[in-house]
């Protein structure tokens, strides 16, 4: 029953985290989709285990993709204001 939660929660990280998607892609080659993601989901309660006893948030690093959704809504941003203001004008 203790499995049940992190194997849920896995399905959504797995899609997000770059991590623990080449972990459990690597898995899935060797032992199967539903062995691997219950190993995956046993690593993830250990991760979240030792964010709990060290006090500390889970980091997972995907700088590029942030940089470039951040670039593309300041873009946004900028072409509607220039389309508000020549609409004023």
């Amino acid at each position: 029953m203790l499995i049940f939660i992190p194997v849920n929660a896995l399905h959504i990280s797995v899609k997000k985290s770059k991590k623990l998607r080449s972990k459990y892609l690597s898995i899935v080659r060797r032992v199967g989709k539903n062995r691997a993601i219950v190993a995956v989901a046993m690593m993830f309660e250990e991760i979240i285990f030792t964010m709990l006893r060290n006090n500390s948030e889970f980091i997972d690093k995907i700088d590029s993709l942030t940089e470039r959704k951040m670039r593309s809504m300041n873009q946004k941003v900028m072409n509607a204001k220039a389309s508000y203001n020549i609409a004023q004008s």
